[in-house]
């Protein structure tokens, strides 16, 4: 265990006093569902054709795409009726890694 920087004690160890579960509606199942949908097309690296730009997810797929965050959104919502605040979505690294870390829920 890492020592706390402040005092070169280690931190306290944590126990809490019960499980903690999380409990989602339909929407919020399906917003989990696009959400870990997306993390895993990341990491199998099936989503390199967007690299440098944003993608929304919805319904388990990449419905949109483009460099400016904002415009996507309105894109979305305008074209396909998709709410923003219902879109699942994230930054593409291109080839070099540029981008690495942007991640957003929304």
């Amino acid at each position: 265990m890492n020592p706390n920087p402040l005092t070169s004690e280690p931190p306290p160890e944590f126990e809490p006093d019960e499980d903690v579960v999380l409990e989602f509606d339909e929407e919020g199942r399906k917003v989990m569902a696009d959400w870990n949908w997306m993390v895993e097309q990341l990491t199998r690296r099936r989503l390199k054709e967007f690299g440098g730009h944003y993608i929304g997810v919805y319904n388990l797929a990449v419905v949109g795409h483009d460099k400016s965050l904002k415009k996507l959104r309105e894109d979305v919502e305008r074209n396909l009726g998709i709410p923003s605040t219902r879109l699942v979505t994230t930054f593409v690294p291109d080839s070099k890694g540029r981008g690495a870390g942007r991640i957003w829920l929304a």
